[in-house]
């Protein structure tokens, strides 16, 4: 029998796996940029929802994460702050690569060496097919 940890560790994993964990992360992570671009601009809540036509409830809603909103709108919202919306895939390999080394130093952990390896290799590749073309 798996002690409680394991377990906990294993639904951690499958929940961060999910759609709807990867579609609040991005949520979330538009929320607290925009409400960076908020503090940046020195404009409210209130001056964004004017910009867009909506109401500030529904600014308070898409800055907390809880707003279901279209590209549409975040393209709206951006534009309210002068800023452009950029939205790409990325392969994880990739973000692992160029995102974990300071991640491991913040405390977070790593993921296995081979991982890393992989992600490297990866990068490596992508940068001679760039140097080649």
């Amino acid at each position: 029998m798996k002690n409680p940890l394991e377990k906990y560790r294993q639904w951690q994993t499958r929940a961060r796996e999910s759609i709807s964990y990867k579609v609040a992360k991005a949520q979330s992570s538009f929320a607290h940029k925009l409400e960076g671009l908020l503090h940046q601009r020195a404009k409210s809540r209130s001056d964004l929802a004017n910009a867009i036509g909506t109401s500030p409830a529904y600014v308070t809603k898409v800055l907390g994460g809880d707003a279901n909103f279209t590209i549409e709108t975040m393209v709206k919202l951006a534009n309210a702050l002068d800023a452009d919306l950029v939205i790409s895939p990325r392969p994880r390999e990739v973000y692992l690569a160029t995102t974990w080394d300071s991640a491991g130093k913040s405390g977070k952990h790593r993921p296995p060496r081979d991982d890393i390896t992989r992600a490297i290799k990866l990068v490596e590749q992508q940068k001679n097919r760039h140097a080649v073309a």
